[in-house]
């Protein structure tokens, strides 16, 4: 650690129709990797009421997702660094 922490921004974005909300939240690090989620939520009665809460529904659900791309990123790089480990020697079957 260089003793300054790294700033990682997400940056949220919403938008609606009539009945739906739709948020977006786009994670950058400071290595230029973007990853992003996506939440969506009915504007009606069904989840929530208002249109307020089915904005906030739509934000939760869009982190949820951001988190769910970063953990899958992690394992993929968990992986792919470790795949040596457990790689079969040449010529031994």
């Amino acid at each position: 650690m260089n003793g300054h922490p790294d700033q990682w921004p997400i940056a949220i974005t919403t938008g609606h129709t009539a009945h739906r909300a739709r948020a977006r939240a786009t994670l950058t690090t400071t290595d230029g990797a973007t990853f992003a989620g996506i939440g969506i939520a009915e504007r009606g009665t069904t989840e929530g009421g208002t249109p307020q809460v089915a904005n906030y529904l739509a934000v939760a659900r869009a982190l949820s997702d951001l988190t769910a791309e970063l953990l899958e990123a992690v394992t993929a790089d968990i992986e792919a660094s470790t795949a040596h480990l457990f790689a079969q020697p040449s010529g031994r079957g």
